[in-house]
């Protein structure tokens, strides 16, 4: 059983074990269609998010993840909504641990948003709709 406080590890929770009924989809791909939102792995994150000329938020995520599910699509949606003046990287921390490691996660979703290769803010946890556009804005206003 892990702590309320996980020192610096993903706190993963348990499987559930779901019967599938045949034809049904019970998994959330985190593919995007939008141009301003893209994967970023353990390779990539320096060049896409670090380098990046405009601000950057910046997903951890995992495909178990409830939480997880709900807030990153409405993430994309204000990304895109700010006209190419934000990007957004989506990192799933089962996948490229390093970055979670770096960034001391202890438990997702955790958004981070980066201008000129520095944290200009971060939130953990599901925020509610007004706090993530004031998030957003506040992230789009360091492009101008």
């Amino acid at each position: 059983m892990f702590s309320r406080f996980a020192p610096s590890a993903v706190r993963r929770a348990a499987p559930l074990l779901i019967r599938q009924p045949q034809g049904v989809l019970l998994s959330r791909s985190f593919a995007s269609s939008s141009k301003n939102v893209f994967d970023a792995t353990n390779s990539t994150f320096d060049s896409l998010v670090l380098k990046s000329d405009k601000p950057v938020i910046v997903d951890l995520h995992a495909a178990w993840c409830g939480p997880c599910r709900v807030l990153g699509p409405k993430l994309e949606k204000l990304v895109d909504a700010a006209d190419g003046a934000i990007s957004m990287a989506k990192v799933d921390v089962d996948k490229e641990d390093q970055i979670a490691a770096d960034h001391n996660v202890s438990s997702i979703p955790a958004v981070f948003a980066y201008h000129k290769g520095k944290v200009i803010g971060n939130f953990t946890g599901l925020s509610s709709d007004a706090d993530l556009s004031r998030f957003v804005e506040m992230v789009k206003s360091k492009a101008k």
